[in-house]
């Protein structure tokens, strides 16, 4: 009987996780917390990837658990890429699978070493037929490095093992007995719960030629492998004109997840922000929209202190309706060039009968400020969600943190890049957004303040 649900389906079911229900000591020792194929939404990363432009030779920094970060390895050619997640088990096995693929010349070919069976088109008839352990070993034998090649034929041997369940049309593959990784809902609303996938005919295995050009990207690129919170990777290393990183679905099924994805954002930015140099820095996850942050490298615009800063504002307020927010008597007036500008005290409500196309927001002296009266997260989210509502940008001046100009009492008083990001983050389920981060003079001190542009998409 042929498979309901053809091998050629957008959406190719082919595997289930089901807990072990033998106590501890009867496991077998192969057995480890591993996310056999994604549990990303196929469709949302799709969608991600069409909204990345395409790129070659930069940095893809990724999740490695459910391999989804493989999708954007055709689009982006990256020359340097780091996958991390913070199960070193998962960490091995996609290692394992990276190989697999650099050695397997064909997509189809790749499939069979995957699952140990001869490939069939249709996925009943190929998921049914026994997997097969010799040729699980010829596979595996190709991989130099001993301990990996050990571990890959271990985790693979359980997909080798599997059950055909005819009526999931998926194999039944063993997991340890904890459930602390167990994934708990199908990654597309319409399917069944418990169910990983392996996306046959959509992303890096959409076709033959989709697959040649993800290979040769993988061959090509220098990879790394990280067992490591998301939120402690070291950014210092993370180099080139062109850096992106995918946070997979982590916070969905992992609580610590949200924070430590945010705490990598916040960190890098800090980190390009700091060198000076023009990056373009790419974010997104499957329950976060695209972000993009253009590092501008300092360039000074006037003078002096205040001329360099109020330059580096103009070009986002010139020839625009501005809403000017200033915390005490200082401002920029007639120096943003604006079409018309509204000053107003940053401690009173925006009057609702303002229009305006940009708001300008001075934090440089932060004392009157309503938004940090309470948590400044909350205040600053409701800030940015009026504000962008009612336009389509905002421009900050702030001083930065690191620059040397400042005592530590100072700096205590600071907002700083890292409160000025944090409120960003739960607006984007919803909407995409455009950064601009440029650092403005100081006394002698480049560092001393920066300019924080945001924009709709």
């Amino acid at each position: 009987m042929r498979s309901a649900l053809p091998f050629s389906a957008a959406l190719a079911a082919l595997f289930l996780a089901a807990s072990v229900a033998s106590p501890a000591s009867a496991v077998d020792k192969r057995q480890r917390d591993l996310y056999l194929a994604s549990r990303d939404e196929i469709r949302l990363v799709e969608k991600i990837v069409d909204e990345l432009p395409a790129s070659k030779g930069g940095t893809l920094v990724g999740i490695i658990g459910g391999m989804a970060a493989l999708n954007f390895v055709e689009r982006l050619r990256p020359a340097h890429i780091l996958l991390v997640d913070l199960n070193p088990a998962q960490v091995e096995y996609g290692r394992c699978v990276v190989e697999l693929v650099k050695d397997a010349p064909t997509r189809t070919e790749f499939v069979a070493a995957f699952f140990s069976r001869p490939f069939d088109a249709d996925e009943a008839t190929f998921l049914a037929q026994p997997g097969d352990l010799a040729r699980l070993e010829a596979t595996t034998a190709k991989i130099k490095d001993r301990g990996l090649r050990a571990s890959c034929f271990n985790d693979l041997s359980l997909i080798a093992e599997a059950t055909y369940d005819a009526e999931a049309q998926s194999l039944l593959v063993q997991r340890n007995t904890n459930g602390k990784f167990l994934q708990l809902r199908g990654p597309d609303k319409e399917m069944p719960i418990g169910f990983n996938y392996l996306y046959y005919d959509r992303g890096w295995l959409a076709s033959d030629a989709s697959y040649e050009r993800t290979r040769a990207a993988l061959k090509s690129a220098k990879i790394r492998f990280l067992a490591s919170d998301i939120g402690a990777v070291p950014v210092e290393s993370l180099r080139g004109k062109d850096i992106y990183f995918w946070g997979s679905n982590l916070a969905t099924w992992f609580p610590p997840g949200r924070e430590a994805y945010e705490r990598f954002i916040i960190r890098a930015h800090e980190e390009f922000l700091s060198r000076n140099e023009a990056i373009r820095f790419v974010f997104s996850s499957t329950y976060r929209r695209t972000v993009t942050t253009n590092f501008l490298p300092f360039e000074q615009l006037g003078a002096g202190v205040h001329l360099d800063a109020a330059a580096k504002v103009k070009k986002w307020a010139q020839g625009k309706t501005v809403l000017e927010l200033i915390p005490g008597r200082a401002y920029f007036g007639r120096e943003l060039k604006a079409k018309e500008s509204v000053v107003q005290n940053a401690s009173q409500p925006i009057d609702p009968k303002a229009t305006f196309d940009v708001a300008v927001l001075h934090i440089l002296n932060n004392s009157g400020m309503k938004w940090w009266k309470t948590d400044r997260t909350t205040e600053f989210k409701a800030l940015y969600e009026e504000v962008l509502s009612r336009a389509n940008e905002v421009a900050i001046l702030e001083h930065n943190r690191r620059s040397t100009d400042f005592n530590d009492k100072e700096k205590a008083r600071m907002v700083g890049l890292a409160e000025l990001l944090q409120p960003l983050f739960p607006m984007l389920a919803k909407r995409r957004l455009s950064l601009d981060l440029e650092p403005a003079v100081g006394e002698g001190d480049q560092a001393r303040n920066f300019v924080l542009h945001i924009k709709k998409m």
